[in-house]
């Protein structure tokens, strides 16, 4: 049974308010799946607790039982505690993976625009062309060849792909 599963038959996670069982051996009608797979593993009480973001539920956190019981208010209130706790947690890790994501995106962009004005200086100094010029015919063989233009820079700053010929591409291509 996975909380992906079953939460939006959570009461806690619709109510947004804490949920005690305090004898899971008596929540066969209500949840018969769960209830099952509980026992198997020796859990006979539960308390869920709502994760809240601006006073929107966005998860829960369960606490399990191997013992029947009901949750003391004092539980409750450090069971949630440690949900909010945790949902600080989760959202911090949020905002440092986005990020890693941007800086990782930018350190990308950056190095593909070192690539284009690597590949744009060689095309410009081989073929007697301002860097404009260059960048022109860097594109419109791209375009032509259905290839992103840091491809392109990349084999022509790897000498994997001559000025020439990319000159005679984007010339062919215009007499077409």
């Amino acid at each position: 049974v996975t909380v992906g599963d079953h939460h939006r038959a959570d009461p806690c996670f619709t109510s947004g308010v804490a949920v005690s069982v305090s004898d899971i051996e008596l929540e066969e009608s209500r949840w018969p799946d769960f209830r099952r797979v509980a026992l198997a593993q020796g859990i006979h009480s539960a308390l869920a607790t709502p994760m809240r973001l601006r006073g929107k539920v966005i998860g829960t956190m369960n606490l399990f039982g191997a013992d029947a019981g009901e949750a003391s208010a004092r539980d409750a209130a450090v069971a949630q505690a440690l949900a909010d706790v945790a949902t600080i947690g989760l959202l911090q890790e949020r905002v440092i993976r986005d990020g890693q994501i941007i800086e990782e995106q930018l350190h990308r962009a950056l190095d593909s625009r070192v690539m284009i004005e690597q590949a744009k200086g060689v095309i410009a100094h081989a073929l007697t062309l301002s860097m404009d010029d260059a960048f022109a015919m860097l594109r419109k063989y791209s375009r032509d060849h259905n290839l992103t233009i840091r491809a392109v820079a990349e084999r022509v700053s790897d000498r994997e792909l001559k000025a020439q010929d990319i000159a005679k591409a984007v010339e062919n291509a215009a007499t077409r």
